[in-house]
């Protein structure tokens, strides 16, 4: 078995906190991988001490529902972390939402940054169908080929193509572009 391939944990493998816990980084993170939260604060919101706080995220960390990404105490929960959830009734389906969110985290992960490409890549099919005139035309494909050239960054910035999106967003409105206003509002969480 390839190690992408989920293997769901049985129900009885996890205890009541660890099931608290993983529902807890999955409402804080908004079931995004790239965002970041500390250990302790999702312990705590569950009402769980530190040590027990540790000895959970070390459990579902063991089990590949969380990982660690940074040495103070910072988890974000993973694809499997995500299904595992969902699993449980312990989170909302997101896949059946509109499509992932562009988030806080300051540097944009890979399920994201698929996410931008699927929006931009839409715009650009409606480009030629807006009937914008030319300076609003230019300002929105100069955001297009900033989030393209953003996109080959090995750390996409999460501020610039949010930015990006916000004027794309001003010009889509001034021109009655519905489709694009509504995708757009759906990927930035307005």
């Amino acid at each position: 078995m390839e190690r992408d391939d989920f293997i769901m944990i049985k129900e009885s493998d996890l205890s009541a906190n660890d099931k608290l816990f993983l529902g807890a980084i999955f409402e804080q993170t908004k079931g995004d991988p790239s965002v970041h939260v500390s250990t302790f604060d999702i312990g705590t919101s569950i009402g769980l001490d530190k040590d027990m706080s540790s000895k959970v995220s070390e459990k579902l960390i063991y089990l590949e529902l969380v990982q660690i990404v940074s040495l103070s105490g910072d988890i974000g929960i993973t694809e499997k972390g995500i299904a595992e959830a969902v699993n449980l009734g312990l989170a909302p389906d997101i896949s059946r939402e509109t499509g992932p969110k562009l988030g806080d985290a300051p540097v944009l992960g890979k399920e994201i940054c698929h996410g931008v490409e699927d929006v931009a890549g839409a715009l650009k099919s409606q480009v030629g169908s807006l009937g914008l005139d030319f300076a609003p035309l230019t300002e929105l494909m100069a955001d297009l080929k900033t989030i393209d050239a953003q996109l080959t960054s090995s750390r996409v910035k999460t501020s610039i193509i949010r930015e990006c999106f916000l004027s794309i967003l001003t010009v889509l409105e001034k021109a009655g572009a519905n489709d694009g206003i509504a995708e757009v509002k759906g990927f930035l969480g307005i």
